[in-house]
Protein backbone atom coordinates (compact mmCIF):
# COMPACT_ATOMS: atom_id res chain seq x y z
CA UNK A 1 0.00 0.00 0.00
CA UNK A 2 2.59 2.31 -1.03
CA UNK A 3 0.63 4.02 -3.72
CA UNK A 4 -2.26 6.98 -2.07
CA UNK A 5 -5.36 5.92 -0.52
CA UNK A 6 -8.58 8.14 0.26
CA UNK A 7 -10.97 7.13 3.13
CA UNK A 8 -14.05 8.21 4.12
CA UNK A 9 -16.80 7.76 6.56
CA UNK A 10 -20.74 8.42 5.59
CA UNK A 11 -23.88 6.53 7.15
CA UNK A 12 -25.71 3.82 5.29
CA UNK A 13 -29.00 2.43 6.12
CA UNK A 14 -28.20 4.32 9.58
CA UNK A 15 -24.94 3.23 10.29
CA UNK A 16 -21.50 4.48 9.96
CA UNK A 17 -19.66 3.11 6.72
CA UNK A 18 -15.69 3.62 6.35
CA UNK A 19 -14.34 3.20 2.78
CA UNK A 20 -10.83 3.20 1.56
CA UNK A 21 -9.96 2.92 -2.31
CA UNK A 22 -6.44 3.73 -4.51
CA UNK A 23 -6.60 6.96 -5.25
CA UNK A 24 -6.36 6.09 -8.70
CA UNK A 25 -7.70 3.10 -10.29
CA UNK A 26 -7.91 2.41 -13.96
CA UNK A 27 -10.51 -0.13 -14.84
CA UNK A 28 -9.96 -0.87 -17.49
CA UNK A 29 -6.55 -2.77 -16.73
CA UNK A 30 -8.57 -4.76 -14.22
CA UNK A 31 -8.10 -8.51 -14.10
CA UNK A 32 -11.68 -10.27 -15.12
CA UNK A 33 -12.31 -11.66 -11.13
CA UNK A 34 -14.08 -9.88 -8.57
CA UNK A 35 -12.37 -11.57 -5.20
CA UNK A 36 -14.11 -10.34 -1.81
CA UNK A 37 -12.68 -11.60 1.51
CA UNK A 38 -14.69 -10.96 4.19
CA UNK A 39 -13.91 -10.57 8.16
CA UNK A 40 -15.77 -10.90 10.38
CA UNK A 41 -14.82 -8.54 13.19
CA UNK A 42 -14.85 -10.01 17.02
CA UNK A 43 -15.53 -6.73 19.05
CA UNK A 44 -17.19 -4.05 17.65
CA UNK A 45 -19.17 -1.18 18.80
CA UNK A 46 -23.36 -1.12 18.75
CA UNK A 47 -22.88 1.08 15.40
CA UNK A 48 -21.13 -2.03 13.99
CA UNK A 49 -17.71 -0.24 13.67
CA UNK A 50 -14.77 -2.41 15.56
CA UNK A 51 -14.00 -1.30 19.22
CA UNK A 52 -10.24 1.50 18.73
CA UNK A 53 -8.34 -1.17 20.77
CA UNK A 54 -9.09 -4.04 18.67
CA UNK A 55 -9.09 -2.23 15.52
CA UNK A 56 -5.81 -1.54 16.08
CA UNK A 57 -4.80 -4.78 16.38
CA UNK A 58 -6.24 -5.70 13.61
CA UNK A 59 -3.40 -3.21 11.62
CA UNK A 60 -0.91 -6.19 10.81
CA UNK A 61 -3.50 -8.44 8.98
CA UNK A 62 -4.66 -5.40 7.43
CA UNK A 63 -1.17 -4.31 5.61
CA UNK A 64 -0.86 -8.16 5.32
CA UNK A 65 -3.77 -8.94 3.04
CA UNK A 66 -3.82 -5.84 0.80
CA UNK A 67 0.11 -6.49 0.64
CA UNK A 68 -0.56 -10.19 -0.55
CA UNK A 69 -3.05 -9.10 -3.00
CA UNK A 70 -0.66 -6.51 -4.87
CA UNK A 71 2.10 -9.16 -5.15
CA UNK A 72 0.68 -12.30 -5.84
CA UNK A 73 -3.05 -11.85 -7.13
CA UNK A 74 -4.14 -8.64 -8.59
CA UNK A 75 -5.40 -5.05 -7.71
CA UNK A 76 -7.10 -4.02 -4.46
CA UNK A 77 -9.98 -1.65 -4.55
CA UNK A 78 -12.07 -1.22 -1.67
CA UNK A 79 -12.04 -1.62 2.10
CA UNK A 80 -14.81 -1.36 3.48
CA UNK A 81 -16.00 -1.55 6.98
CA UNK A 82 -19.63 -1.66 7.93
CA UNK A 83 -22.07 -3.98 10.41
CA UNK A 84 -19.63 -6.18 12.00
CA UNK A 85 -16.90 -7.03 9.00
CA UNK A 86 -14.87 -5.55 6.86
CA UNK A 87 -14.48 -5.85 3.32
CA UNK A 88 -11.86 -6.68 0.88
CA UNK A 89 -12.47 -6.42 -3.01
CA UNK A 90 -9.85 -7.14 -5.00
CA UNK A 91 -9.24 -7.97 -9.05
CA UNK A 92 -7.48 -11.29 -9.70
CA UNK A 93 -6.61 -13.00 -12.15
CA UNK A 94 -9.22 -16.24 -12.32
CA UNK A 95 -6.33 -18.65 -12.07
CA UNK A 96 -6.17 -17.17 -7.92
CA UNK A 97 -7.02 -19.79 -5.94
CA UNK A 98 -9.34 -18.49 -2.77
CA UNK A 99 -8.72 -21.61 -0.98
CA UNK A 100 -5.23 -21.32 -1.32
CA UNK A 101 -5.38 -17.64 -0.06
CA UNK A 102 -7.84 -18.71 2.85
CA UNK A 103 -5.39 -21.54 3.90
CA UNK A 104 -2.38 -19.20 4.05
CA UNK A 105 -4.20 -16.28 6.27
CA UNK A 106 -6.15 -19.28 8.16
CA UNK A 107 -2.20 -20.55 9.05
CA UNK A 108 -1.32 -16.78 9.96
CA UNK A 109 -3.67 -15.55 11.40
CA UNK A 110 -5.66 -18.61 13.10
CA UNK A 111 -7.72 -16.34 14.96
CA UNK A 112 -9.08 -14.11 12.45
CA UNK A 113 -12.43 -15.41 10.75
CA UNK A 114 -12.65 -14.99 6.67
CA UNK A 115 -15.00 -15.86 4.12
CA UNK A 116 -13.66 -16.29 0.63
CA UNK A 117 -15.88 -15.53 -2.75
CA UNK A 118 -15.05 -15.08 -5.97
CA UNK A 119 -17.11 -14.81 -9.73
CA UNK A 120 -15.99 -12.79 -13.22
CA UNK A 121 -16.65 -9.07 -13.08
CA UNK A 122 -15.25 -8.19 -16.69
CA UNK A 123 -15.42 -4.75 -17.22
CA UNK A 124 -15.09 -4.56 -13.30
CA UNK A 125 -18.90 -3.65 -13.29
CA UNK A 126 -18.99 -3.89 -9.44
CA UNK A 127 -16.11 -1.31 -8.29
CA UNK A 128 -17.63 1.16 -11.21
CA UNK A 129 -21.07 1.15 -9.74
CA UNK A 130 -19.85 1.24 -6.13
CA UNK A 131 -17.64 4.45 -7.07
CA UNK A 132 -20.39 5.82 -8.16
CA UNK A 133 -22.44 5.59 -5.30
CA UNK A 134 -20.39 6.16 -2.85
CA UNK A 135 -17.56 8.21 -4.09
Amino acid sequence: MNEPWLSGEKLHKGFPLLLRKPAEINYAHLPPTLLTIVQHLERTKPNGLPEPDYNDTLADFDHEITNYISKRCGRMVLIETFGHKRSYYCYCNSKVSPEAMKQHFHNKYPLIHLEFSNHPDPGAKFIRQYAKEHF
